[in-house]
């Protein structure tokens, strides 16, 4: 009895590898690498992406809830990190809305 092959599972790709890995040497975020929902679960409170931008704009004024953020300090928190993408430069359709990562898609 020959059984259809199972589609192919679409891992992570050698860019998004390298990005997990130095998202987790940089900010000990815990990403593994063989399963894409770590990633999301990583940045779902918003507290690693202000990190980020904080550290790559320079800007340490940003504000963020680091500890224990609450669903209306989550969605601040990644409000905050788009902010600091568009005055970087980011167009606003470029940015996360946060609705991307509590629900795990991109918005229309």
């Amino acid at each position: 009895m020959d059984s259809a092959p199972s589609p192919p599972r679409r891992g992570f790709s050698r860019l998004e590898r390298e990005l997990c890995a130095w998202l987790n040497t940089n900010y000990d975020c815990g990403i593994d690498p063989s399963d894409k929902s770590t990633l999301t679960a990583a940045l779902a409170d918003g507290v690693v992406l202000c990190k980020l931008i904080r550290d790559v704009s320079g800007d340490r004024r940003l504000k963020f809830k680091a500890k224990k953020p609450n669903m209306f300090q989550i969605n601040e928190n990644i409000r905050a990190f788009s902010a600091a993408c568009q005055k970087l430069g980011l167009k606003a359709v470029t940015t996360l809305a946060p609705s991307d990562l509590r629900d795990g898609v991109r918005a229309p």
